[in-house]
């Protein structure tokens, strides 16, 4: 980190200088700390990398450094499952000492992570969990042993899951505003995926409604709402989120609070238009990118008779832009 220069007279100077170079210090130790994780865990020595990371932890919160943070938070979470009998179980247990969490960008962040732990140990004991019934008391404040979360039935865990996916969208103007360039080390994806997903609120909605696309697995009875058939949903953008947004709210409902989560994601998107009324440039990957999305969503949901002819319409609509702008 480079450090400022300000001109103070006497010890302020000197406090600042040394802060600076305490902070600069303390990025290179992380960089030399990380290629000791590396190196232990190459070497499977992974209760040894283990303690390592909860150390880099603590430093980078101590500095405010969000990234190496969450970082290590993960790799926290990924030894546990390799040095415990149950690691998912253990996993699960680690992550819920860190929450809650009053730092927005980090509740976020851990949210979705625990709502992705508890998915990965349904998906891995969705046979057990079936046999259980569905009257469960357990909840999510409860949890603390492998013992009660294997009284939870699939409805317990479906509202679990669906629950922290929810919690983690809700500050939903800091995660806008929130690039994720700045978490480079944890999204390391190629160029294309920054672009469609430029901001932390696009990576964590899209993993919140990619969620929903596996309610198959869950043995439970929901009522689609009325408006999954209607056309509209298969219209444009402005249409879609109109006929979401005169629909009652209901979060409660896992079809209902996923085209909530669409509407959300593509009118933030569409917030952003010049002086002609169109979709800046700069969010018309992000934009096409949720509109993908969720084009694919109601094609595989809704009960419209109509379905592949509409949805073939809309996908011509989205790429009539492309090919004008190819044309120029």
């Amino acid at each position: 980190m480079r450090i400022k220069h300000y001109l103070l007279a006497g010890v302020m100077a000197l406090l600042v200088i040394s802060t600076g170079s305490t902070m600069k210090n303390e990025e290179g130790d992380l960089v030399t700390a990380w290629k000791k994780v590396d190196s232990l865990e190459n070497q499977g020595l992974y209760r040894s990398a283990h303690a390592e990371v909860i150390q880099i932890y603590r430093v980078a919160r101590l500095h405010a450094d969000q990234p190496n943070e969450i970082k290590a938070l993960i790799y926290q979470m990924k030894y546990q499952r390799e040095l415990s009998e149950d690691g998912r179980t253990a996993a699960l247990l680690e992550m819920h000492r860190y929450l809650p969490e009053n730092r927005p960008v980090m509740a976020a962040l851990k949210n979705s992570m625990l709502a992705e732990l508890y998915y990965r140990y349904y998906s891995v004991n969705r046979w057990e969990s079936m046999q259980n019934p569905t009257e469960s008391e357990s909840s999510v404040e409860t949890f603390g042993s492998l013992e009660m979360l294997k009284k939870w039935s699939p409805e317990q865990f479906f509202q679990t899951i669906l629950s922290h996916y929810a919690q983690s969208l809700d500050d939903s103007e800091i995660l806008l505003s929130t690039p994720v360039s700045s978490f480079s080390d944890l999204f390391t994806g190629s160029l294309a995926d920054t672009v469609n997903q430029p901001t932390l609120y696009d990576v964590l909605v899209k993993r919140a409604v990619d969620f929903s696309t596996n309610l198959h697995e869950f043995p439970i009875f929901r009522v689609k709402p009325a408006v999954l058939c209607q056309e509209t949903l298969l219209g444009s953008a402005d249409e879609f989120i109109r006929a979401v947004k005169n629909e009652k709210d209901d979060s409660a409902n896992p079809w209902m609070q996923t085209l909530q989560w669409y509407a959300n994601w593509l009118e933030y998107h569409m917030a952003f238009k010049n002086t002609d009324n169109e979709v800046v440039n700069s969010e018309r990957p992000a934009l096409l990118m949720a509109n993908l999305s969720r084009l694919k969503f109601v094609r595989d949901h809704t009960c419209h008779p109509d379905v592949d002819s509409l949805y073939r319409c809309a996908l011509i609509n989205l790429a009539k832009p492309l090919e004008q702008d190819s044309l120029q």
